[in-house]
């Protein structure tokens, strides 16, 4: 695809007050995406503000401003589409789609991935009040700490690849690419589109939370303690079923997981809870069981996954 045509689909977007028109893509995604525009508008409905300005160095070193972020209720992002007007302004109908992309272009994170961050702090933030779950014991309050922030990532990492399923044509793929980390092939989106018909979406968008959850915070696959922890708080769901048939599918979500595990993202974590004052070794994060510690404080967390699912459910899929 050419660069006038991504234009043009984007400037026929019918005019909406909550999309960022000067984000490549967002118009398209915001429209033609349930699951992004339904993250758009609830993190406009909780007072969150988009600015171009960037008062807490965001674009220096995101994961050290998301608290700011909180605080300000302000997510900062870049106009980036500007790079495409003035390609096809300076060379009309030369570019493509492909071209762009191996220029590098800044892309939003904020515009979905921060997004989903500030709507599980607000959920998580109101049930923990609501419980009036306090500790005064510190080691306590770190590990709710960092079950909030991984469960935060895992909520983010999950609206993201179950929002893929929805970007069929060229130009929602493209528009993804500028807006999340988290792109699938045709393939994969054909296998998340099957699970999707077997388990239903609440239940394959409470496993995905989970299984991000449990790759991301312990960084190992899913074994047969943590299915039988999950059936426990969840029996209803049959994903969390020691079925040889089920295993595939998890398997498969594992894997598409995986892919944001990282030594980079690893570190990157251990310097965030540094940052925030968590003092637990690493070897002491990643031996914690997210579900068993979750299981203890069903009030606050277990009502706020499922809330976090009925922002973006979609309740019949295209």
């Amino acid at each position: 695809m050419k660069v006038h045509q991504f234009l043009k689909i984007s400037e026929s977007m019918p005019p909406q007050p909550n999309v960022l028109t000067r984000n490549i893509g967002d118009a398209i995604l915001y429209h033609s995406n349930p699951i992004f525009r339904a993250i758009r508008d609830k993190t406009i409905a909780f007072k969150y503000r988009f600015t171009t300005r960037d008062p807490m160095n965001y674009f220096s070193s995101p994961f050290l401003a998301l608290g700011e972020i909180k605080k300000r209720k302000l997510l900062p992002y870049l106009t980036n589409i500007n790079t495409l007007y003035t390609l096809e302004k300076t060379r009309p109908n030369i570019f493509t789609l492909d071209d762009v992309k191996g220029m590098r272009i800044n892309f939003n994170s904020s515009a979905v991935h921060e997004c989903c961050h500030v709507i599980a702090s607000e959920i998580l933030m109101s049930n923990s009040e609501k419980s009036k779950i306090t500790s005064n014991n510190k080691k306590q309050k770190e590990k709710e700490f960092l079950l909030d922030a991984m469960l935060e990532e895992a909520f983010a990492d999950s609206t993201e690849l179950l929002s893929s399923i929805y970007n069929k044509t060229e130009a929602q793929k493209f528009s993804a690419f500028y807006n999340t980390y988290i792109q699938c092939s045709d393939e994969e989106n054909s296998l998340l589109a099957s699970c999707l018909k077997r388990y239903g979406y609440f239940h394959l968008a409470q496993a995905c939370i989970y299984i991000s959850l449990i790759t991301h915070f312990m960084c190992k696959g899913i074994d047969s303690k943590d299915i039988l922890g999950l059936k426990k708080l969840y029996p209803e769901n049959p994903v969390f079923s020691l079925k040889s048939n089920i295993e595939r599918d998890r398997n498969l979500l594992f894997k598409l997981f995986e892919r944001r595990i990282s030594p980079f993202r690893i570190k990157l974590d251990e310097i965030f809870f540094r940052f925030n004052g968590v003092s637990l070794y690493k070897s002491q994060i990643h031996s914690l069981d997210p579900i068993k510690f979750m299981h203890s404080l069903p009030s606050k967390y277990l009502i706020s996954v499922d809330e976090m699912i009925r922002i973006i459910l979609v309740r019949k899929s295209k």
